[in-house]
C-alpha cells in the first residue's frame, strides 16, 4: 500500500501524484506527491521499496530509492526478503 498525494496544511503545500495504465508503485518513507506536484508514474513502470520520487514521470523499468529525471532505471530489482517462518523476539 502506498499513500498517493498529499494534502495542503501548514508544512506543505498540497499535490498531486497519478498513477496509470500498467504501472505499479509499492513504497514507503514519504507520500508520492511530497518531493513535487504533478508527478506521475505511468506505462509499465515499477516503483518499489523506500522512496524519494523527485522526477517528472517515469514510464517503464524498476526503480527505488532517489528517483530522479536522469535516472534511467536497474535492470533487475530481485526479491530479498526471506521467506517465513518469522521467529518474533519479545
Amino acid at each position: 500500500m502506498s499513500l498517493v498525494g498529499v494534502a495542503s496544511h501548514s508544512d506543505h503545500d498540497a499535490s498531486s501524484y497519478t498513477v496509470s495504465d500498467s504501472a505499479q508503485v509499492r513504497s514507503t518513507f514519504y507520500p508520492l506527491g511530497w518531493f513535487g506536484n504533478s508527478q506521475s508514474t505511468t506505462g509499465t513502470a515499477n516503483l518499489v521499496g523506500d522512496l524519494e520520487f523527485r522526477a517528472t514521470n517515469k514510464s517503464m523499468n524498476t526503480f527505488y530509492g532517489l528517483v530522479d529525471n536522469n535516472w534511467s532505471s536497474v535492470i533487475s530489482a530481485p526479491a530479498v526478503t526471506l521467506r517465513p517462518p518469522y521467529n518474533w523476539r519479545p
